[in-house]
């Protein structure tokens, strides 16, 4: 009970906050006395727990427009975890079959289902082994330049997103309607993900800084971790 009175004490205190107490703490983000940096730039970090997407914009404003340095180094900080959680993590959908692209008897092009991998979203949605795609979300596999095309078709929506195939089997053609599986872990290229993501973050805080400046190689506060 005590633990939940503590917890609930918390919250009211957290909700309490308005912008004004916002803007005080981003401003001891820059405090002569570490301390205070580091204690606001925690309080910052516990306000986005629960308002993540309203301190995104409010931390990426000031982030755009101060000229403050050790600000825009903690600001950086804040701004690369909110982004990583709320903006760039984009875990691609995942069919769960391999496959490669055919020419079909007349000519047109089609994605044949060499196997089905168990527990899937191919496997739960009745799709099989020799099956044939013929379209993916409403576009014809006849409009894809080869098979990478139709791997980031799916790559690009989410897992959960309802998707639908036409598929041709022995002659007969009828469709499917399921929703996209998340690939297995072990089966991802994390090193490569990651990659990605932190480039797409690094781009995000260059554009914000252009707002305010003529000429931006990188975001600020990674010069100061730099050694010649």
């Amino acid at each position: 009970m005590r633990t939940f009175l503590l917890l609930l004490l918390v919250l009211q205190m957290r909700s309490a906050f308005g912008a004004d107490d916002v803007e005080m703490l981003i401003q001891h983000l820059g405090h002569p006395e570490t301390r205070q940096r580091l204690h606001a730039q925690k309080e910052l970090s516990e306000l986005a727990e629960d308002q993540p997407r309203e301190m995104l914009i409010r931390l990426a404003e000031t982030y755009s427009e101060t000229k403050d340095l050790e600000t825009k180094a903690r600001l950086e900080t804040l701004l690369r975890s909110l982004a990583r959680e709320w903006m760039f993590y984009h875990p691609p959908g995942f069919l769960g079959v391999n496959f490669r692209m055919v020419i079909l008897p007349d000519d047109r092009k089609a994605i044949e289902i060499l196997q089905v991998l168990q527990d899937g979203a191919a496997e739960r949605a009745g799709i099989r082994a020799n099956d044939l795609l013929l379209e993916f979300q409403g576009a014809d596999i006849e409009s894809m330049e080869d098979q990478s095309d139709f791997v980031e078709r799916i790559s690009s929506l989410y897992p959960g997103t309802m998707v639908g195939v036409v598929i041709s089997r022995k002659g007969k053609e009828f469709q499917l309607t399921f929703p996209l599986g998340a690939r297995p872990l072990d089966q991802m290229n994390v090193a490569v993900a990651s990659r990605q993501e932190e480039r797409k973050i690094k781009e995000w805080l260059i554009g914000l800084q252009k707002k305010s400046q003529e000429s931006v190689d990188q975001p600020m506060g990674h010069f100061k971790t730099e050694t010649p």
